[in-house]
């Protein structure tokens, strides 16, 4: 299954930032169709090392994928990153 989003974000934000947004947008999209395994394939070491200590200067991107982590993990929906 091949899926796109396509999201316009402010060229003032970092490449960190980015990241951490499209890893949250990926959840939201998770959180509303019927998958129920998802890998996450991501390249960057400081936001996965950021959501994993919950230590980031975006602490609120970080919070937001937690929450996200937590809703699908009750429905049973296992992600993987």
């Amino acid at each position: 299954m091949k899926i796109s989003i396509r999201v316009r974000i402010t060229n003032q934000l970092s490449v960190f930032t980015a990241d951490m947004m499209a890893i949250t947008i990926g959840l939201q999209w998770v959180e509303d169709v019927l998958l129920h395994r998802v890998v996450f394939y991501v390249d960057s070491e400081a936001v996965l090392l950021s959501v994993k200590f919950m230590a980031s200067i975006r602490k609120d991107l970080v919070l937001e994928i937690h929450q996200s982590l937590f809703r699908l993990h009750r429905v049973g929906k296992n992600i993987r990153f």
